[in-house]
């Protein structure tokens, strides 16, 4: 069991907390003048309230009576991002080609269309999901942010009040089709004479429903023995072709009957038959055949001797032991067989017939007189021009060709008895028979395209509480939850004792999905709270692996040279040690600023055994800040190769690199590029943040990352041949602002902002550099031109 536990939480001002999580004890905790928390809290804190109906405020105990009072309004408590939008993830297993057209849409369980139809054609994989991509999210009335990673698109489709996706079961299907075949189908009605058609009676033909194997229906002359898995719309099928009205000739009806008839059983027993050799004359021998055990009727018996004519007998109901062998032995109650000659006895069990005891019915009534009258002949002709999806109408019967179709199956799906038929009418009745072309594509032409993973709505039982402390406020104090239709406070939290507290630390956890108890559903989550823990002097760690050489010399083969740093806790309690340790060991760990990790587990010292007071001890490792004695290999190719590294932390933001041949990379902590000038794009996540950009170690350019939406800088990322380009996220700052493009999602609207700030370029390279730079090819330079912005998809 994943259990929950926090630092901070809140407490019902009535009642007892009843829930699964209730804390059993709140510590004291550090806090500075403008520290921002965020945590994620049960919903079972919040007192009965929802999210959207609570503020949280600052407030402090009031002297000399019970009752607190409420300083101002710092902080809110929101669902998580994921509660926002829906997840789905496609897989693209094969893409089309040159040959085949390919086209898919999403459908929901009563076939309706979600989004749309894509029928993108791209051949080359990082065209065909970038399109795939922009096809979604250009989606009218609901934001559609995408993510693209290698064949995997990763969806998420925020509600709005336009358009909601559920965790419903959805299917890949064709969609809408917008052309239709180019042959020229025809069904075709032609007059031709008339007669005189004598008077008729319409009978109603019912069959019913008790139908045994065995059971014999007759209709108008017609007859027909049911056989297993018969029903009565299939006897209806067989007699009358499906129809359940049958007109004729006044008169001329003929035999109309259900009998019972009777079905055949297969028998299961069978008697034992053996010849025993009596005497021999010289020329014949002379058996002896018995008949021994059980028999049925049905089974049959057969001798068979060379130079004699086989003899079969089928048993009967009436036979005995003494019938049986008397026609056996048919040579004076013997059976003769040339001398040396053996009989050869088979036994079958046969089957036997056995009247059925049901009460099978098919009755035709009399539904109406038709008189005498004069009927026009018509030629109906299907032309053989024939093509999958065409739509041929004859009077009140449609049929829809398949693959495989011929003028004569279509004729045949329409009632007529070929391609050229003759129906009649009464005269002056038209008769309505066309075809049309039908959808060019169908089922075959749906793109090799999967669902991996949702739709899921990623519903979390916690909360995300963020506040902000005052500057102008230091002392003990605690926060509060106000129900915003009254204005009542409902729950207060743990003591906050707000000071300067130099050597408390602000730590900083994040990571995916779910762990140690925490609902990270929200992308780029991260939980920060300042917590009376501190560092101390870092210091170099060094690994290294010698091997003796032939010479007898020891040499180091692999020396890593990291740096560690010890963190020490002030004197905590049990649950806030427990709290501490789980911490400490999620994915990404940032303690003022710098990521570390736990390198060698934790040591807790207990301090009282009486108070039950710990202090707890960690060996951290600094991520990211690692040397050591391996070189590195570049391609030497005609462009050549750099490098990209993402300095830690990450701070939950993601960042890709668009190629501009459209290709999209996942940016990594470490990666060989080829040489050139890529686009970044950045997924803010819940800070705003600023992206540092750093070419062999000197500053290019920086911006900011929005929180929860994705971002474009202007500037392009460059990657020299055999240089370092380095990408850092540092907290924000109102001095840094870059010429910056912004989609911004919301759950009831895309909003679009662009900030500019037009800056002189600085010269970092020598006036000659572009005749240099390893890519020449100017196609790609004209992917971003100077009036990029003014181009961009907004």
């Amino acid at each position: 069991m994943n259990q929950y536990s926090n630092f901070l939480r809140f407490v019902p001002l009535t009642g007892t907390p009843r829930s699964l999580d209730a804390p059993t004890s709140l510590s004291c905790l550090p806090a500075r003048p403008g520290d921002h928390f965020r945590l994620l809290i049960p919903r079972t804190d919040l007192a009965g309230l929802l999210p959207e109906l609570c503020k949280v405020v600052l407030i402090r105990e009031n002297k000399g009576e019970p009752g607190y009072e409420i300083l101002e309004d710092i902080g809110t408590i929101r669902p998580q991002q994921s509660e926002l939008y829906t997840f789905l993830r496609l897989l693209v297993n094969d893409l089309p080609t040159a040959d085949s057209y390919r086209q898919f849409a999403l459908l929901r369980e009563n076939g309706k269309q979600v989004i749309g139809t894509f029928r993108g054609q791209q051949t080359e994989l990082s065209k065909y999901m970038q399109a795939l991509k922009e096809f979604f999210e250009g989606y009218p009335y609901a934001p559609v942010l995408g993510e693209v990673n290698g064949n995997v698109l990763s969806l998420r489709i925020f509600r709005t009040g336009r358009f909601r996706l559920t965790d419903e079961p959805l299917r890949v299907g064709l969609g809408t089709v917008l052309e239709s075949n180019e042959n020229s189908p025809s069904l075709l009605a032609r007059p031709l004479n008339t007669i005189n058609q004598a008077a008729q009676t319409r009978y109603k033909i019912r069959v019913g429903k008790d139908v045994q194997p065995g059971n014999i229906f007759k209709l108008n002359g017609q007859s027909y023995t049911a056989v297993v898995g018969d029903t009565s719309e299939s006897i209806l099928q067989v007699l009358n072709g499906g129809l359940d009205t049958l007109t004729i000739e006044s008169g001329t009806l003929g035999e109309t009957q259900a009998l019972a008839g009777e079905r055949t059983f297969q028998n299961t027993t069978k008697p034992t038959v053996v010849a025993q050799w009596i005497s021999n004359n010289g020329t014949y021998d002379y058996w002896k055949v018995k008949v021994q055990g059980d028999w049925q009727s049905g089974n049959s018996i057969q001798i068979t001797a060379e130079g004699r004519t086989s003899l079969t007998r089928t048993v009967a109901d009436s036979d005995t032991v003494t019938t049986l062998e008397a026609a056996l032995n048919p040579n004076s109650g013997q059976y003769r067989t040339n001398s040396g000659v053996v009989p050869v006895i088979t036994v079958l069990a046969g089957t036997q017939k056995v009247p059925n005891t049901n009460y099978p019915t098919l009755t035709a009534l009399s539904e109406a007189e038709i008189p005498p009258q004069l009927m026009r002949r018509w030629q109906i002709s299907v032309s053989p021009d024939v093509l999958p999806g065409n739509i041929y109408t004859l009077e009140e019967e449609s049929y829809t060709a398949q693959l495989g179709d011929d003028a004569a199956s279509v004729a045949q799906a329409l009632g007529l008895t070929g391609a050229y038929s003759v129906i009649t009418r009464p005269d002056g009745q038209p008769v309505t028979a066309y075809a049309k072309r039908g959808d060019r594509y169908n089922a075959s032409h749906i793109a090799d395209v999967q669902i991996l993973e949702g739709p899921l709505m990623r519903r979390s039982r916690q909360v995300v509480l963020e506040v902000t402390l005052p500057e102008d406020y230091t002392g003990s104090y605690q926060l509060g939850l106000v129900d915003l239709r009254d204005n009542a406070l409902k729950a207060v939290s743990n003591y906050l004792n707000v000071g300067s507290h130099e050597q408390d630390c602000l730590v900083e956890v994040l990571a995916p999905n779910e762990v140690f108890g925490y609902e990270y559903h929200e992308p780029g989550l991260s939980q920060r709270l300042r917590l009376p823990v501190s560092l101390g002097t870092v210091q170099p760690f060094l690994e290294s692996v010698t091997q003796r050489g032939l010479d007898g010399y020891q040499r180091k083969r692999a020396v890593n040279i990291t740096k560690t740093v010890e963190l020490v806790s002030d004197p905590i309690s049990e649950a806030f040690c427990d709290t501490l340790t789980a911490w400490l060991q999620h994915e990404e760990v940032v303690i003022d600023g710098v990521e570390y990790s736990m390198r060698d587990g934790m040591d807790t010292t207990i301090l009282s055994a009486a108070s039950k007071r710990l202090q707890f001890s960690a060996r951290l490792t600094v991520s990211g800040q690692i040397r050591h004695n391996r070189g590195r290999y570049l391609s030497g190719v005609q462009l050549g190769f750099g490098r990209l590294e993402w300095l830690p932390p990450t701070h939950g933001v993601q960042l890709y690199l668009l190629r501009p041949d459209g290709a999209i990379l996942p940016v990594v902590r470490e990666m060989s590029l080829r040489a050139g000038e890529y686009q970044l794009e950045v997924i803010g996540a819940a800070d705003v943040s600023v992206v540092e950009v750093f070419v062999n170690g000197e500053s290019s350019a920086c911006f900011r990352a929005p929180k929860q939406v994705r971002s474009r800088p202007s500037t392009l990322i460059r990657i020299e041949p055999h240089g370092l380009t380095s990408l850092r996220l540092v907290p924000a700052q109102e001095e840094y602002v870059e010429e910056t493009c912004l989609v911004q999602i919301q759950p009831e609207a895309v909003a679009y902002s662009c900030e500019i700030v037009r800056k002189d370029v600085v010269g970092e390279f020598s006036d000659d550099w572009g005749e240099d730079f390893a890519i020449k090819d100017e196609k790609y330079r004209s992917e971003f031109s100077d009036d990029w912005s003014e181009d961009f998809a907004i």
